[in-house]
C-alpha cells in the first residue's frame, strides 16, 4: 500500500491494536477476535497494495 494512504493506515492501525490485544490476553475468544483481525487485515493490505501498484504502474 502506498506510504501514508489514508486506508493503509487505517488497516496496519487495526493489525497494530489486534497485536496488542494478543500480547495482552489469555481469554481463548478474545484470541482467536485478534487472530481473525491480524489475517483479514494483512490480507486487505495486501489486495490494495496490489491494486495501488496496478494502478500508479
Amino acid at each position: 500500500m502506498a506510504a501514508g494512504h489514508p486506508a493503509g493506515a487505517h488497516h496496519r492501525g487495526g493489525v497494530r491494536m489486534a497485536q496488542s490485544v494478543l500480547a495482552r490476553s489469555r481469554r481463548p475468544k478474545v484470541r482467536r477476535l485478534a487472530d481473525s483481525i491480524v489475517a483479514g487485515q494483512t490480507v486487505e493490505i495486501g489486495g490494495m497494495s496490489a491494486l495501488l501498484e496496478a494502478r500508479t504502474s
